[in-house]
């Protein structure tokens, strides 16, 4: 039930979203941003070609603009994966084949 809830929460964070990014963004988000993308850019420098960048959704719009921006880089794809399971379960048949 409170994944359920917090489903309810989330399905309205886009608009959420929108407020923090705003035309200058939020000094939270870009500072943090602009931190990452410079660690980023030390470890391009450094060869590495394998590299992940783990951060909140609120992060995504700067950083999406940021990657095309300043390294060219355009979303190929999306892939959703599933993260809960928000049907109700079924209650299990009692053993012994009782009804």
């Amino acid at each position: 039930m409170l994944k359920l809830a917090m489903a309810q929460q989330f399905e309205n964070l886009d608009g959420q979203l929108a407020v923090l990014d705003g035309p200058g963004g939020s000094t939270i988000l870009t500072e943090r941003n602009r931190k990452c993308f410079e660690v980023l850019d030390k470890q391009l420098q450094a060869g590495k070609k394998t590299i992940g960048i783990f951060y909140g959704a609120a992060h995504l719009p700067d950083m999406q603009r940021r990657l095309a921006g300043d390294y060219g880089l355009l979303r190929a794809s999306e892939q959703w994966l599933p993260a809960w399971q928000l049907q109700p379960a079924r209650p299990e048949k009692p053993a012994g084949g009782g009804k």
